[in-house]
């Protein structure tokens, strides 16, 4: 191999290596703010889709939000419904899907009671109606991920666009306040919705990319 040729050569792996190391800062600036400098987006008082949530203190009702998605067509009790995991199980289907990044985390028991933000054990039983987690492509591209343990559901974290992402035709919303999950059509005009057949990694990268 010629000199200039080595260094040609050098030159392309310090620059993917500059590529690689700005990519992983951010994505870790990224992290600590959503997590711990700015941690409402993961508070219950905010739904999965980054809108405000429910409740009696002057926030608007779950009614309302629901709305404001589209059109309700069922509900079910959450403990009746049989599809809620145990943490353990919740940690394994996050990773298969390729999102190991950040914590798995859940907020309500099955009973429907608040328990306040709370990290997923691998070694725990106990089953909760839904978990969640921060997903961020190498371009940079943050997610939310949900699922109700029935299938996943993903909210983009841009401040430019908002794009819901499910992998049925309808939006499976928890209500903590009724605890149980509600489907909903979503309206055509309103938030930017988008079906696909399995939500992993390498879907949410795709997307990202459009």
């Amino acid at each position: 191999m010629s000199v200039k040729a080595e260094k040609k050569g050098r030159k392309k792996r310090t620059l993917w290596l500059v590529i690689a190391g700005v990519v992983l800062l951010l994505t870790v600036l990224f992290l600590l703010w959503f997590f711990v400098w700015h941690p409402k987006e993961l508070n219950p008082e905010m739904s999965y889709t980054g809108e405000t949530r429910t409740t009696d203190t002057g926030r608007p009702a779950a009614e309302e939000y629901m709305s404001g998605l589209g059109t309700v067509t069922g509900s079910i009790p959450a403990p009746s419904a049989g599809i809620a995991l145990t943490e353990a199980d919740a940690i394994r289907a996050f990773a298969a899907r390729g999102f190991t990044q950040a914590p798995v985390a859940f907020y309500y028991g099955m009973d429907g009671q608040y328990l306040t933000e709370r990290e997923a054990q691998e070694t725990s039983s106990e089953r909760h109606p839904y978990y969640q987690s921060i997903y961020v492509t190498e371009s940079g591209a943050a997610w939310l991920i949900y699922t109700d343990g029935d299938a996943f559901l993903a909210s983009s974290l841009s401040e430019r666009t908002q794009q819901l992402v499910s992998e049925r035709d309808t939006v499976r919303y928890y209500d903590g306040a009724a605890n149980a999950y509600f489907e909903i059509s979503p309206a055509s005009g309103g938030v930017d919705f988008c079906q696909v057949e399995r939500i992993d990694a390498q879907a949410l990268a795709a997307l990202s990319a459009q």
